[in-house]
């Protein structure tokens, strides 16, 4: 086996993914939901996280929207709430959302992608937008 094969082996073991830039990703640990009725999908933390800012999130995503809330939920905060929302975004054919924070984001409980055509009544995303769930999150390793 060539070193750089032991090597990708030993980053896949490890749950570590290189980038292009040659960043590592981890995936962020937790239980997957979603909801068919309100278009959405979550992954709820083992235990309420820090975010900082300038931190880099990649969220692959599953479902048929072209477009998504996306929202990290406070640990005091209801699932139903709006606190924590980061904006909305336009995915790529990869499905593949890489968000930079713009600030930081103490003890988050869930990481949240909300699609169809208007989430919480506010963010019209438009009336052929599709559901969204999330697959994995992951985080760049320092």
């Amino acid at each position: 086996m060539k070193h750089s094969s032991i090597v990708f082996c030993l980053l896949a073991m490890l749950n570590l993914a290189p980038s292009a830039s040659g960043e590592s990703w981890q995936r962020i640990p937790g239980k997957l939901g979603s909801s068919a009725s309100y278009n959405s999908g979550w992954l709820d933390l083992e235990a309420p996280t820090n975010f900082a800012k300038g931190e880099k999130l990649r969220i692959l995503l599953g479902g048929t929207a072209s477009k998504v809330v996306v929202r990290l939920l406070p640990a005091q905060a209801a699932a139903d709430d709006q606190s924590g929302i980061l904006g909305e975004y336009k995915i790529e054919k990869s499905r593949v959302l890489v968000i930079t924070l713009g600030e930081d984001h103490e003890k988050t409980k869930q990481i949240s992608v909300h699609g169809g055509p208007n989430p919480w009544g506010v963010w019209d995303l438009g009336g052929g937008n599709g559901a969204a769930t999330i697959k994995t999150v992951e985080h760049v390793v320092q």
